[in-house]
């Protein structure tokens, strides 16, 4: 089966804008991409340099009000794609209209005919995946013959924040999360990765259960999702069980790198 996977990330797009809705520990712009860049070649970075099976093409999506060093700084790791969108004022300016549009309007102009099916991932830039993602994807996209959405169901979640660090197994047989992959047959079918929920309900939806495939972390720079300590149950309600905290583990496995947290 001839696969055409495309997977994506966002880095700063609208970030300007969320900082300022940012009530609590807020950061200046500098400040977070200084720590932002620095996470990333903690995390995803590694993570995706390190897959098994590279046959995926990895595209960054940054804000067009980044500064000159930052592009170099970015555009000098040359294992992905920058693509540079304009930022918009939305009450979630995440997934905002005009973020959402230009998102489409980029994969309609790049995806491309003459594969069997296609496959989009979004992944967030401050998360890590198994060295065996794309593979075991790849696998199941096959031998399972999916169209709609596939996830994996088991994961980690690294808390790293206020000097708390833990590591819980994490099960979401239901929840389409966010390192979900949308599969499909035609390129005039593809959709845009970053949907509400209900966008996609109705969809048929495959959860795989190989073994923990990706490990969600919460930090204290993460501008859009800061979680305060009364709102960890409500985060965690899936959580399976506290495991043994081995950073050699993560590196090997999914390339987190602990040097973060000691050079932060």
């Amino acid at each position: 089966m001839k696969l055409q996977h495309l997977i994506l990330s966002r880095f700063n797009v609208n970030l300007k804008q969320v900082l300022a809705r940012r009530k609590r520990n807020a950061l200046t712009y500098e400040r977070w991409m200084d720590q932002h860049i620095h996470f990333f070649e903690c995390s995803l970075l590694p993570s995706m340099q390190g897959q098994i099976n590279k046959n995926f093409r990895w595209v960054m999506f940054l804000g067009d009000d980044t500064p000159d060093k930052y592009r170099e700084k970015i555009e000098s790791y040359g294992c992905f794609e920058s693509v540079y969108i304009q930022n918009e004022e939305s009450k979630c300016p995440h997934t905002g209209p005009l973020f959402r549009k230009q998102i489409a309007d980029w994969l309609k102009a790049n995806v491309q005919d003459g594969y069997d099916k296609t496959l989009i991932t979004r992944i967030d830039v401050d998360d890590c995946v198994s060295f065996k993602y794309v593979e075991k994807t790849h696998e199941a996209v096959e031998r399972e013959d999916v169209v709609g959405i596939m996830n994996f169901g088991y994961g980690y979640l690294l808390d790293i924040r206020d000097d708390n660090e833990r590591l819980f197994l994490h099960s979401r047989p239901k929840f389409i999360n966010q390192f979900r992959t949308h599969v499909f047959e035609r390129p005039d079918e593809v959709l845009q990765p970053w949907l509400e929920i209900g966008d996609v309900r109705d969809q048929p939806h495959h959860v795989f259960f190989a073994f923990p495939c990706w490990v969600h972390i919460y930090h204290n720079t993460n501008a859009s999702l800061y979680l305060r300590s009364a709102e960890r149950p409500r985060y965690l309600k899936r959580t399976l069980s506290g495991v043994y905290l081995d950073y050699s583990y993560l590196k090997k496995e999914f390339g987190f790198d602990k040097r973060y947290l000691e050079e932060l």
